[in-house]
């Protein structure tokens, strides 16, 4: 019915014969995943941060039922510039880009190579405006962005670097919209300290995993070290 027509015409966007197998399973997962989150909501505003999150904008439209906005800045996401120093830990990551101008961000340092002052850190202090509580957003299919209040949104979905980097940022700026996470990047000890306490937070991640540096071992010993790896990361912060 409609449903099968709206992911045909997701795979003829991307112009990807194989789009068609995947771009419904992924709708699937993060559909799910969203409803443990949001199912109180009769049709819920998803927020998807764009670095990293891949064809998630559109399988969470083939999904249905869905309003969901995007958080955009291209210009924070340039390769080879855009992982701000010290992102592994956020400790003392620079969140607005004028601090990270202040703090020489964009200087070439030995050790610390060069990032530069828009990075996917200081994309959260654009998208998250702090005292107001607005996440800057724009609902697909506009072009145009506008703050609406954090808390009109059901959860935010974020993928790889942005679930890397941009929402731990987003989280130490004050924002506590729960989230869906594509890959479990933010799933990682050393920024362990920055998760916020009593927020809901859905990792969707996989033995072949890009972020699963044992996937190749043999049998079922690498995925087993990456899921405890995760649940070390992130057993502070359950219950």
């Amino acid at each position: 019915g409609n449903m099968k027509r709206r992911r045909e015409d997701i795979a003829a966007l991307h112009h990807d014969p194989t789009a068609a197998l995947w771009v419904p399973a992924l709708s699937a997962a993060l559909f799910a995943a969203a409803l443990l989150l949001c199912h109180r909501r009769r049709r819920p505003r998803i927020c998807v941060i764009a670095p990293g999150s891949g064809q998630a904008t559109r399988a969470m439209l083939g999904a249905g039922g869905l309003r969901v906005h995007l958080a955009a800045g291209p210009e924070y996401d340039i390769n080879g510039r855009r992982m701000p120093p010290d992102w592994v830990s956020m400790r003392e990551v620079q969140l607005h880009e004028s601090d990270a101008r202040a703090a020489g961000v964009d200087l070439l340092v030995a050790g610390r190579g060069r990032a530069s002052c828009l990075n996917l850190a200081t994309l959260a202090g654009r998208l998250f405006d702090a005292p107001s509580g607005a996440i800057v957003s724009c609902e697909v299919p506009s072009r145009v962005p506008r703050p609406q209040p954090a808390a009109s949104f059901s959860c935010l979905v974020c993928g790889s670097r942005g679930g890397q980097v941009t929402l731990p940022a987003l989280w130490l700026l004050g924002c506590r919209v729960p989230a869906v996470v594509i890959n479990g990047g933010c799933a990682r000890q050393q920024a362990s300290w920055a998760w916020p306490s009593g927020v809901p937070v859905v990792l969707l991640t996989g033995g072949r995993d890009y972020f699963n540096e044992h996937r190749d071992a043999l049998g079922y010993d690498g995925d087993e070290r990456y899921l405890a790896e995760l649940c070390a990361a992130i057993s502070g912060n359950l219950g």
